[in-house]
């Protein structure tokens, strides 16, 4: 993995904006973090030319810039009338050479590309969607070929096992045992074959972003471009099974079971504490207000009421809290499965050490605490990893 050079500044912004780590912890992860191969991820420098390479062409085929071109223009006679500026100002913002015409041109049409017309797939002609379709299927094939895929797919199925092991040595009754493992074993791996027809046709750009990510939609756990950052098995699978264990989330759980007590409770109210991950509970205060002003119906308010634990996309919105201990959770299974094998690389999980932007009010807690307080609070997990547990961190039992 490559950290960058602002890696110094970033880490001391972090960690002094996050109150909630204490210096003990915070030496924690940066030991895990300095385990780091400090040189480029050279597969996925690779694999992010080949997509910039395969669609800045897309972007400067006139059956794509026409579009553009023509907005280019009048945005650029209404300047030249105003005496000012759109196409400066957004030259400038772009980091763009205002009198370099060429540069603002191509730049203009890959961001048009990215930002329009992707997402405006499902709208777009019969020969547009073609060339989408076409070049997004030679980006996935040229960066993973079957070697790479028999890769994952022997992951997936280690990931599986690990977490069938898991639930076998917590002991629940067999009816809770068969519904945890059957609910694991409904879900598939998914590659990326076309975009029509598929999860991503309304926006083909979710395959450029996604990871390693699953889909309650379709009990999958979809593979996407972004995933190529990863070069270490370990986490690869640890993922996985931190992907497979939210579909048995308590979200998942009330929907399908909301009848029988969750197996996992215990857990979350441990990861709900201000000793461990301090999973955030959904913001609630609003729903009435958002009825009243109609931004949700009825049905919705009552689907809210009947599955607190789980977040939606009509709720909750903007900066209000999403709960977070979905993703608390799964990240708990993860480490708890992992802890079952007899080692682990030492650059287990090295994705949460990924700058982030996401503010706190997202469904899922901040990458370092998330790493520090559920993966390396399993006394076993440091140990195998080598980094020193931090006794004033819960580990949460079962």
């Amino acid at each position: 993995m490559m950290i960058n050079k602002y890696f110094a500044i970033y880490i001391f912004l972090v960690f002094s904006s996050a109150p909630i780590l204490a210096n003990s912890a915070t030496k924690v992860k940066l030991q895990a973090c300095d385990l780091w191969l400090d040189e480029p991820n050279q597969r996925f420098l690779e694999a992010m030319k080949i997509k910039d390479d395969s669609l800045n062409k897309l972007a400067n085929m006139r059956v794509f810039y026409k579009v553009s071109d023509q907005l280019l223009a009048k945005l650029n006679e209404k300047g030249i009338k105003e005496g000012g500026g759109a196409i400066d100002q957004w030259a400038t913002e772009s980091d763009v050479n205002e009198s370099n015409q060429k540069e603002i041109l191509e730049k203009w049409r890959k961001q048009f590309f990215f930002s329009t017309l992707l997402p405006s797939y499902s709208t777009l002609g019969e020969v547009q969607k073609a060339l989408i379709n076409n070049s997004l299927v030679e980006i996935n094939n040229k960066v993973f070929p079957q070697e790479i895929k028999r890769q994952y797919e022997k992951y997936f199925l280690q990931a599986k096992d690990l977490s069938y092991s898991l639930i076998d040595s917590q002991k629940f009754d067999e009816s809770t045992s068969k519904i945890l493992k059957g609910r694991i074993a409904l879900v598939q791996l998914n590659w990326f074959t076309q975009v029509s027809g598929t999860q991503y046709e309304q926006d083909p750009s979710l395959y450029l972003n996604t990871d390693i990510q699953f889909n309650p939609k379709y009990n999958i756990v979809s593979i996407g471009l972004s995933s190529a950052r990863h070069i270490d098995g370990d986490t690869i699978i640890g993922k996985f099974i931190q992907q497979l264990a939210q579909a048995i989330d308590p979200c998942r759980w009330s929907i399908y079971y909301g009848d029988r007590k969750y197996p996992y409770e215990k857990v979350l109210s441990c990861l709900r504490g201000k000793d461990s991950i301090q999973a955030a509970k959904r913001d609630d205060s609003q729903i009435e207000k958002f009825l009243k002003e109609k931004k949700i119906t009825k049905e919705q308010v009552n689907t809210l009421k009947k599955y607190p634990l789980c977040n939606s996309a009509f709720y909750p919105q903007g900066t209000l809290q999403r709960e977070q201990v979905n993703i608390a959770f799964s990240d708990w299974f993860s480490a708890e499965a992992v802890a079952q094998a007899s080692g682990i690389s030492k650059h287990f999980r090295e994705d949460l050490c990924i700058v982030e932007t996401n503010k706190l009010y997202h469904a899922f807690p901040q990458n370092f605490e998330r790493l520090v307080r559920i993966y390396f609070a399993n006394p076993k997990v440091s140990e195998l990893v080598g980094i020193k547990e931090n006794k004033k961190i819960k580990y949460c039992k079962l």
